[in-house]
């Protein structure tokens, strides 16, 4: 802060980001549950393409 051209202090500014951080977690929980699903569907192919390959041969 300046007194004309003289420094006479310091600003200061704090902001709220509470939203921002819950969007943030909003994704990261997002991004989790989409992870065990791709885990859970893939394991579930791989089941599926094993039992196939049995049938077949």
């Amino acid at each position: 802060m300046y007194d004309g051209k003289r420094k006479r202090g310091y600003l200061l500014e704090i902001v709220d980001n509470t939203v921002h951080q819950q969007h943030l977690e909003g994704i990261e929980r997002y991004n989790k549950n989409l992870n065990e699903e791709l885990k859970v569907k893939t394991e579930l192919i791989r089941q599926l393409s094993k039992s196939k390959d049995g049938t077949e041969s």
